[in-house]
């Protein structure tokens, strides 16, 4: 009952709006048309940022694989905490690496993914970033307990 009359008074209100308005009434002088959306820094900023992001990624998956095969050869315990937050970021470092390096060869492409890559690419480092903070959360308290 709530919820029949609630309905009935939007309707009422919907229909008693000017929403009769067509498509050719755009683009008078009363109703502008929008310009387009330009990009907010120019290409070669873009490209020159994209390849800094490529390097620096690269690096730190570098880094840490190197601190993980030096912890393989001084055969340190192999399942703590360092080497997980460890292998978390390998694997962070190796997907954004990915990501940028789609940027490079074509942008478009790299925009339209289908659904598992584009899950892989843009969300997955998230809920990788989101796992590195509870278990650096969880080192330290067990840490200051």
């Amino acid at each position: 009952m709530c919820t029949f009359h609630f309905s009935r008074k939007i309707g009422k209100l919907v229909s008693n709006m000017d929403l009769r308005r067509s498509w050719h009434q755009f683009g008078t002088k009363a109703n502008p048309v929008p310009e387009p959306v330009v990009p907010s820094i120019p290409t070669k900023v873009e490209s020159s940022l994209t390849i800094t992001f490529i390097v620096l990624y690269g690096l730190l998956f570098l880094l840490v694989y190197a601190q993980l095969f030096l912890i393989l050869y001084y055969k340190h315990k192999r399942f703590s905490y360092q080497t997980v937050f460890l292998f978390l970021c390998l694997i962070w470092a190796g997907l954004r690496t990915t990501l940028f390096s789609f940027y490079i060869h074509n942008d478009v492409v790299a925009n339209k993914l289908d659904f598992f890559l584009h899950w892989l690419l843009y969300c997955f480092p998230v809920c990788l970033q989101f796992t590195t903070l509870c278990l650096l959360v969880l080192y330290f308290a067990q840490v200051s307990s």
